[in-house]
């Protein structure tokens, strides 16, 4: 594995998301600007660039939330009758909101799902590795609840992903680069990820230790 690590990026075929489905802006300018840099990186190391437009993403945000919502309602149906008021607020709004779902909704989330991978197959091709923001924004402080823009469809799909960071937002908050492979690709991604760790933005990145005054002005 520790070879494979440091294969490169030389010839590797990156698929940068363009249109994901959502009517709004993609991100702040800082995120997608540091998520960009993440990007020339690998063009540098010789990666190919392609760009793609997936809307069938916006539709897989919308299966990920029922599926995940229907499941995790069966799996606590029993605390949610027995101690509905000792799950915290947020948690339990988000358990309770499922049963909202329309009786067979389950079973035609599945469906559907098959049907946008397959089509998100055809469209991304064989091998292909994508690129997203990891999210339109910095990263979020703990406890705080962050967009899943563009981690939820590939949640929903079961691919394998892993982040990035490639920038840092004021309040010393990472920005992250996320990589998404086909299935069975997980060391691809290490590998890819390993050339956007040494040669990104993120290695210039000044990073201030919050126990510690920025005294860099003085």
């Amino acid at each position: 594995m520790s070879a494979e690590l440091e294969a490169g990026a030389r010839g590797v075929r990156i698929g940068v998301v363009r249109n994901d489905g959502a009517d709004t802006t993609p991100g702040t300018a800082e995120g997608l600007a540091a998520w960009h840099g993440g990007i020339e990186a690998l063009e540098r190391q010789g990666a190919e660039i392609t760009e793609f437009d997936l809307p069938e993403l916006s539709a897989m945000r919308i299966v990920n939330s029922a599926i995940l919502a229907l499941e995790a309602a069966a799996y606590h149906e029993k605390r949610l009758c027995e101690h509905l008021h000792q799950i915290g607020v947020f948690a339990r709004h988000r358990l309770l909101s499922a049963y909202a779902h329309a009786p067979g909704t389950f079973i035609r989330a599945q469906q559907v799902r098959a049907v946008l991978r397959r089509r998100l197959q055809d469209a991304t091709g064989d091998g292909e590795i994508l690129c997203t923001p990891t999210m339109p924004a910095s990263a979020p402080l703990l406890g705080t609840p962050s967009s899943t823009r563009y981690t939820a469809p590939f949640n929903a799909l079961g691919w394998p992903a892993v982040t990035v960071p490639v920038g840092l937002a004021p309040g010393n908050l990472p920005i992250g680069l996320h990589l998404i492979g086909p299935p069975w690709a997980e060391a691809r991604l290490l590998q890819i990820a390993r050339v956007v760790e040494l040669e990104g933005p993120w290695r210039h990145t000044k990073q201030i230790d919050p126990a510690r005054p920025d005294t860099s002005d003085a």
